[in-house]
């Protein structure tokens, strides 16, 4: 039976488990998640194609095996392709077959003896000189219908900050009191016009919220029944029931499941989801920092934190590569729950990684005083609370510098409850220095979030691990599509961002004849081209522009309406830049 998630001070050496009472069994474990995760990285040669895998060993003598395996980067789960089964104590292993322009899957298969979980989780996305994506498909865009005149402003910003990244935002209008079931009907119908393009669900406000199943990931018997399942937005071919559930035990009413009340029969999603989706619902949330923060004022401010990381505005100007873990359950049996966590950092971020102590996650020493990109915590929980990590309440006052987060504990999954901790850092303080942008419930199952470091969003990652359950060979470990896995946060996000150009300023000529000249600030990595009508790229200048030189001017000859292209240095290794139209 599931292990409830519980936490004390014997955390690390006890675990509970129901089988006709419950009782504590005592075990020392030698080993930590850490040791679990592969810390994979990638080196890349463009001038003979090279990509060279290189990575350390953690529990050396208990490693059984070692493959290497590739496949293209897809969403469909294709075959993946053995490179080399290598020595136990590999380090390093050169793929010289890559080829430019390409995006690769990688799968560091590490097998355990002796010690669990086994393999390790080892994936990482990597390519030399891969082209920048420009056009990102279809977002649909569902709002609360209550909150479309109060975010007015807000919501125009944000469809100006999708475009510029990619993306065709259609909008849609979700009554509050409407049902999923509704809902999903405008979703699937948008979808239906244009399948080939349609690629993202971005829920804003209290869009009505999906119940599905007769489960308690977090093992407890008072939280069995349906949970929020946002997936039901992405799946356009499952089927979904409401006829056989029938439980009414759980001691949050929410989560009572009878036949015919429009929560669904599913424990798990019946196919794989077409769609990317990701929500920011910042409902009753009465603690950030009280209940005189209206709902409005925490989706205007959240929208106005996602818009600045965006533009590397404010606080989010210089957030470093670099982590913050609290694994306050550390081996649970024979699950390792951080290895999201840790997997993410080490294929997304790197390899610096502050390990907080108990309670200090707000500490002027981790989170409370440093950034970070990317922080994990977990600890037994309750719908407020993470042990070890902190609360609700701690959220909504103190400060919380990582950007993308993700938390585990019993309870807060169940997201959809007043003052939930998995919501919490969104909803942020009031002092603009808690810096939560996305959050997800990391453990049961294990999340798979590689692609990030290869500029995908966090919505495509978040997808990848649901529909990997789907596949012939799937994520490893821990990998199932549970219908309570959801995100929290807006799903376009993607976790480096390059600085954009600033508005350029054209200069009148004074004849027709003469050179046009635009002068404009750019970021110092940036390249300037000029695309004209019918006319490949050409480069006006490439060089890169220092501090000194940040103010530039350039002169185009042609006499003809032309648009000046800013080519960025692209963040992510491995991808060519990026082009901001001027």
């Amino acid at each position: 039976m599931m292990a409830h998630l519980h936490s004390s001070k014997y955390q690390r050496n006890c675990i509970l488990i129901a089988v006709s009472g419950v009782f504590c069994v005592s075990m020392v474990f030698a080993q930590t998640p850490r040791d679990f995760a592969v810390d994979m990285k990638a080196i890349v040669s463009s001038n003979t194609p090279r990509i060279t895998l290189s990575w350390t060993q953690r529990q050396q003598s208990k490693i059984a095996a070692q493959k290497v395996y590739r496949r293209l980067k897809n969403s469909t789960g294709e075959n993946w392709d053995l490179q080399a089964s290598l020595a136990s104590n590999a380090t390093s292993y050169a793929d010289t077959t890559a080829m430019y322009g390409v995006e690769y899957e990688y799968w560091m298969q590490r097998t355990f003896s002796g010690i669990s979980p086994s393999p390790a989780i080892g994936y990482l996305s990597a390519g030399i000189d891969v082209p920048a994506t420009e056009n990102r498909g279809t977002l649909l865009l569902v709002i609360d219908n209550t909150m479309v005149a109060p975010l007015a402003a807000e919501i125009t910003q944000l469809q100006t900050d999708l475009a510029g990244d990619g993306w065709t935002v259609q909008t849609l209008t979700a009554l509050r009191t409407d049902t999923a079931a509704n809902i999903k009907a405008q979703i699937k119908s948008a979808y239906t016009v244009d399948p080939a393009h349609v690629k993202m669900v971005y829920l804003l406000g209290h869009v009505p919220v999906p119940y599905s199943g007769n489960i308690a990931p977090d093992g407890h018997g008072d939280h069995v029944g349906a949970w929020p399942a946002d997936g039901y937005y992405g799946d356009m071919d499952g089927t979904w029931t409401d006829s056989s559930v029938s439980n009414t035990v759980a001691s949050r009413t929410n989560n009572d499941n009878i036949p015919g009340d429009g929560k669904f029969d599913q424990n798990y999603l019946p196919s794989a989801e077409e769609l990317m989706v990701g929500r920011v619902d910042l409902h009753s949330m009465t603690r950030a920092p009280s209940v005189a923060t209206t709902e409005t004022m925490l989706l205007r401010r959240y929208l106005q934190k996602a818009h600045n990381f965006r533009h590397k505005q404010g606080p989010y100007a210089t957030i470093p590569r670099r982590s913050v873990m609290r694994d306050g359950f550390g081996q649970f049996g024979s699950e390792a729950f951080a290895i999201s966590g840790w997997s993410w950092m080490f294929s997304a971020v790197g390899t610096t990684v502050d390990e907080a102590p108990s309670g200090q996650w707000f500490s002027a020493s981790y989170a409370g005083g440093k950034d970070y990109l990317v922080g994990y915590g977990n600890g037994g929980g309750s719908y407020e609370s993470a042990d070890t990590v902190g609360n609700t309440v701690d959220f909504g006052l103190k400060p919380s510098r990582a950007v993308f987060t993700s938390l585990f504990g019993s309870y807060f999954g169940d997201w959809d409850s007043a003052n939930n901790f998995l919501r919490a850092p969104l909803a942020g303080n009031a002092t603009t220095d808690s810096l939560g942008l996305t959050c997800f419930w990391g453990g049961r199952p294990a999340r798979f979030m590689h692609h990030l470091g290869m500029g995908e969003t966090v919505g495509f990652a978040t997808m990848m691990s649901h529909n990997s359950h789907f596949w012939g060979v799937s994520y490893q470990p821990n990998s199932y599509s549970g219908v309570h896995c959801g995100l929290m946060g807006d799903p376009a996000l993607r976790l480096h961002i390059v600085e954009a150009a600033s508005k350029p300023e054209g200069l009148q000529r004074k004849h027709p004849d003469q050179p046009c000249m635009v002068r404009f600030n750019r970021d110092k990595s940036a390249r300037l081209l000029c695309l004209s009508r019918g006319h490949k790229h050409r480069p006006l200048s490439t060089s890169p522009c220092g501090a000194a030189h940040r103010h530039h001017i350039y002169r185009h000859k042609r006499n003809r309406r032309f648009t000046l292209c800013l080519f960025r240095t692209h963040a992510e290794k491995g991808k060519r830049p990026r082009r901001d139209l001027l």
